[in-house]
C-alpha cells in the first residue's frame, strides 16, 4: 500500500473559546499541508455556525462536526451525561470517539488520525508521509518521557514525576502489563481506528465497560490508548518522540 492510498485525518476538539488559537492552526494547516489531508474540527453545535464563518473560508479541506454527532454514536452516553461532565474529561471522551464520526463520514473503517490540540500550529510543510513509517505503519507516540522528567527535576517540581509514574502504572495495572513505562503523549498524537475499537470490544465490552465509562473513571486518553495497543498490537508498533516542540 502507497502512503497516497492510506486514510488519513487531522482531528482537532475545540469550542468558541479556542476560537482565536483554532483559527491560527486552521491557517497554519492550510499554508503547510501538502497533500491535502482531510481535517476535522470538532464543537459543540451551538458553536457551529461561527466555526463555519470563521474557518471554513481558511481551507477547503475543512469538515465541522459537533460534540452531539460524537455522543449520539459513542456507546455508553448521552446529551445529558455529556453536558454533565467536567470540560476537561468530556473533550477526552470525544477525541477517543472521534473515529466513529470520521469513518462513517468517510466510509472508511481502518484508518489514522492527528489528535490534534488548537493551541497547536505547523510552521513547515508536512506529508502524509510524515506521520508513516518506512514499512507504511503510522507511528505511535511513544518514549520514557526522559525530557519532561529530567526538566521537571531541574526544578524541584517532584509532583510531575509522581503523578507520570502513578498515573502509569493505574493502567499498566487495569491492563496486567509490567515492565516499561512509557509516555504516549503529548499531542499531537496518531491513532488509529483499530486501536480504540479492539480496546472498546476486546477489553472494555466484556467487563459491561465503555471508552465513555472507562475515561470518565480515569481521564487519561492518552495511556488508555497506548496500553491497549500494547496489549492487542491492533497495528504495528512504531515509536517516534514527541511530534512536536512545546513552547509553554
Amino acid at each position: 500500500m502507497s502512503i497516497a492510498e492510506i486514510q488519513f485525518a487531522i482531528f482537532c476538539k475545540s469550542f468558541q473559546g479556542d476560537l482565536l488559537r483554532a483559527k491560527r492552526l486552521a491557517l497554519s494547516i492550510s499554508k503547510f499541508n501538502h497533500d491535502q489531508i482531510p481535517v476535522y474540527f470538532c464543537v459543540p453545535e451551538a458553536d457551529l455556525e461561527v466555526f463555519k464563518t470563521e474557518l471554513s473560508p481558511l481551507n477547503s479541506e475543512i469538515s465541522l462536526i459537533t460534540d452531539e454527532e460524537i455522543v449520539a454514536i459513542a456507546p455508553g452516553g448521552t446529551i445529558e451525561s455529556y453536558r454533565a461532565l467536567d470540560g476537561r474529561v468530556s473533550q477526552q471522551i470525544l477525541k477517543s470517539e472521534a473515529w466513529r464520526v470520521i469513518g462513517q463520514q468517510s466510509n472508511q473503517t481502518n484508518f489514522s488520525y492527528l489528535c490534534i490540540d488548537s493551541d497547536s500550529e505547523f510552521i513547515n510543510e508536512f506529508h502524509k508521509s510524515d506521520f508513516f513509517s518506512t514499512s507504511n505503519s503510522p507511528y505511535t507516540v511513544m518514549h520514557d518521557n526522559a525530557e519532561l522528567l529530567e526538566a521537571a527535576d531541574l526544578r524541584g517540581i517532584t509532583k510531575v514525576r509522581d503523578d507520570f509514574y502513578r498515573s502509569s502504572k493505574e493502567l499498566m495495572a487495569i491492563f496486567e502489563r509490567s515492565g516499561e513505562i512509557y509516555s504516549f503523549g503529548p499531542t499531537p498524537v496518531i491513532w488509529h481506528s483499530a486501536v480504540w475499537s479492539d480496546l472498546q470490544e476486546q477489553f472494555l465490552a466484556p467487563k459491561g465497560m465503555t471508552l465513555w465509562s472507562a475515561i470518565a473513571r480515569i481521564p487519561n486518553e492518552l495511556h488508555w490508548y497506548g496500553e491497549a495497543l500494547l496489549k492487542f498490537k491492533s497495528i504495528p508498533i512504531e515509536p517516534i518522540g514527541p511530534l512536536f516542540r512545546n513552547l509553554s
